[in-house]
């Protein structure tokens, strides 16, 4: 492992401060704010976490500490920081929701795996902030990419599913076709979601998971309680099986029952191995939801409801 470079880390802070394009944005956190801070296991295969506080309330100084936090040398074995490990983090600017982190060129030099997992601790680490939307990373002022010479571009917490711990042999990226209320609820939504998850978890159990995160753009509206649980998800000869806790009953907003139902429908039959959906809530199908539609029924994809 590569030895930690100060003289990279005192410049960041440096620049940060320095940035005109930083500002107050209305959203600080409160003070003494608890924050999550991810780092890499001893392996280099996951992502484990540490709870750490902040005592500062501006957006600027939270990001400050938490890079100090990032750049910790870990006294167990069991935990390798991620901005101490030799990473150079040349610039940081923020604007408007927006954290970029430039870094030289030693970057480069993670394999595939740790550079993933070092992506997803900064995005996680700092999307916990109020303010910061997104995070993007360049080296050398350049946009990164992915294996297939893609730019990444900004970077959302919700791209990185599940991967606390995981195996990251296993970690893969995907395109989910999900479908959420219209203003009015009474009618569905295609938005496409990009995110790169643990493929130890099925697709169609990512799916339900993500319609009950909601959505996280605010031209379309949650269909599923954001306290619903599950139970299990599973697919048998083109059928999927969703198995929710009570959760799913209680309405969210003035979202229709048919709007609840098929978002889930939609949204799991555009998998090419799933033809049609059964709900079940706590093992029993034998329920009305909200005395408009009866679960007794597999259900097939419903286009009418798409706006």
């Amino acid at each position: 492992m590569l030895k930690r470079k100060c003289m990279g880390m005192m410049l960041l802070v440096c620049l940060l401060f320095l940035a005109v394009s930083c500002g107050k944005t209305g959203e600080d956190a409160t003070e003494g704010s608890e924050y999550m801070i991810y780092c890499l296991n001893g392996s280099d295969t996951g992502v484990i976490s540490r709870t750490v506080s902040v005592t500062s309330v501006e957006t600027l100084d939270i990001i400050s500490e938490l890079i100090g936090y990032l750049s910790e040398e870990s006294d167990s074995e069991q935990m390798h920081s991620v901005l101490g490990t030799g990473l150079v983090l040349e610039r940081c600017t923020y604007d408007k929701g927006k954290l970029s982190l430039n870094f030289d060129d030693s970057y480069l030099l993670m394999n595939r795996t740790t550079e993933v997992l070092t992506r997803a601790a900064l995005v996680r680490t700092f999307c916990q902030i109020p303010a910061v939307v997104s995070v993007r990373i360049t080296v050398n002022d350049q946009p990164l990419t992915d294996s297939n010479g893609k730019v990444i571009g900004n970077m959302t917490a919700d791209q990185f599913i599940d991967n606390e711990g995981a195996d990251i042999n296993s970690y893969e990226r995907t395109i989910l076709e999900l479908y959420f209320a219209n203003e009015a609820g009474d009618g569905l939504i295609k938005v496409e979601r990009q995110v790169v998850y643990n493929s130890n978890i099925s697709l169609p159990k990512l799916i339900v998971e993500q319609l009950i995160a909601g959505p996280n753009i605010k031209t379309v509206y949650p269909t599923v309680n954001g306290g619903t649980k599950i139970i299990s998800v599973t697919v048998t000869d083109g059928v999927c099986y969703v198995n929710l806790d009570e959760g799913f009953l209680n309405p969210v907003n003035n979202v229709t029952a048919e709007t609840t139902v098929y978002s889930l429908v939609n949204s799991l039959t555009a998998l090419t191995d799933v033809e049609r959906v059964q709900i079940s809530i706590d093992g029993s199908s034998d329920v009305l939801l909200r005395e408009r539609v009866n679960l007794n029924t597999v259900f097939e994809q419903n286009r009418e409801l798409v706006h």
